[in-house]
């Protein structure tokens, strides 16, 4: 297999006047100059070959922060003193980057470059952070076994230093693949593990994860009020600001789910406007769409309709956008019949069980969306006091937020 794969086959299947095309040829330009500067068989690039490359990253914009992080790469990699953690380190900073664009195989090429080339044993923390990227990536584009990979050999790093914290980051996240795999006994019985034992760490980080998977959990379960209250707290706990806004996004979904539709919509569009991740504002976009059709509002469910058609989805979310797709035009007394198969597609063929029964309830009860409103809106009459005190911030967060705008 030809190094950075990824890259060449993600610019086979784009169009050169797009604009992710420039990006990406940086992109892999700087990881081949890379990979010659440290690979100590090969002879040093001579000065036009480092000057191409500055120039590839030169031709992006200024502010584009793959800008700045591929013009410290090159530096990171010319620094014979330092380079294997320096550019380690730079590679796991492009791998954020282009995880906040959706660009998961990138994602996981990158972070796996990061791993070989400067991680463990000299630099463990790096591989731990690279594997960690690696499986939420690989999970992401539903590649279960490659996921696991990553996971176990980030819990193998992690035991052998001692760094219990990342041990238990990373039972978090195995626990959320078993959720999204239809376990929910086995993720629930591992997240209040792992939850625990961060508590008497006292890991406030892992803490935030943890309860952020045990509202999932509960959000799988249909117990809305409690994905409420754990959502909540996990914000409390959460420092990280991109794991905050995947947060945010839960917490507007049970809000939905139980039917306290301003709230829904509030959280909904704060994460639209502020996420940094181009996954949790798309999951936003969608999750507002399927918001317009239960609320029988067409021009709006339209207008998410296509401005998310040609969006590069992954499988999730994909499965997602044609089942609120086919679902929202029944609704509208429009054919929905091949979206909603297009749904059952996806989710079989990536082991999504939950978006499959959704589907194929929707394809044989025409009416399974007047039903839902109807358990909605008994739901809706007796909404617990925390959980109001709750619709409450979630509003003025949401004035602080559009008020900056």
């Amino acid at each position: 297999m030809i190094r950075h794969q990824a890259f060449f086959e993600f610019l086979a299947g784009s169009d050169q006047t797009s604009s992710a095309w420039q990006p990406v040829v940086a992109g892999i330009a700087t990881l081949r100059l890379v990979d010659s500067r440290l690979d100590e068989s090969g002879s040093e690039p001579d000065w036009a070959s480092v000057e191409s490359v500055k120039t590839a990253i030169g031709a992006l914009r200024e502010g584009d922060p793959v800008r700045a992080i591929l013009f410290s790469l090159v530096e990171a990699a010319s620094n014979k003193e330092t380079r294997r953690a320096a550019v380690g380190n730079g590679l796991l900073a492009y791998g954020r980057a282009l995880n906040f664009e959706g660009k998961w195989a990138l994602v996981c090429d990158v972070y796996s470059a990061a791993d070989q080339i400067a991680g463990a044993p000299a630099n463990p923390d790096i591989s731990i952070k690279a594997n960690i990227g690696l499986g939420a990536a690989a999970r992401q584009m539903a590649q279960w076994d490659k996921s696991a990979n990553a996971y176990a050999r980030a819990t193998h790093i992690a035991n052998a230093i001692g760094d219990h914290a990342s041990v238990l980051s990373v039972d978090v996240r195995r626990a959320t693949t078993l959720m999204l795999r239809g376990n929910l006994p086995e993720a629930e019985a591992l997240m209040t593990e792992t939850l625990k034992q961060a508590r008497v760490s006292n890991y406030n980080d892992v803490i935030g994860l943890a309860l952020h998977g045990r509202s999932a959990i509960a959000f799988h379960r249909e117990d809305y009020a409690d994905a409420v209250r754990f959502g909540y707290e996990a914000l409390e706990e959460m420092g990280d600001s991109v794991e905050r806004d995947g947060v945010l996004a839960d917490l507007a979904s049970a809000f939905g789910a139980m039917g306290i539709n301003d709230a829904a919509r509030d959280g909904y569009l704060i994460v639209s406007a502020t996420a940094q991740s181009q996954w949790v504002r798309w999951q936003a976009d969608i999750n507002l769409m399927e918001l317009a059709f239960i609320e029988g509002n067409e021009r709006e469910f339209d207008k998410y309709l296509q401005a998310l058609a040609d969006a590069p989805l992954p499988p999730k979310l994909r499965a997602s956008y044609h089942l609120f797709g086919g679902q929202g035009l029944q609704r509208f007394e429009r054919d929905g019949r091949s979206w909603l198969e297009v749904a059952i597609s996806i989710a079989d063929e990536n082991q999504f069980h939950q978006v499959a029964h959704d589907a194929r309830v929707a394809l044989v009860d025409f009416q399974s969306q007047e039903t839902a409103r109807r358990r909605v809106e008994k739901r809706r009459s007796d909404i617990d006091p925390s959980v109001r005190w709750i619709v409450s911030e979630l509003s003025s967060m949401r004035e602080s937020v559009m008020s900056k705008a």
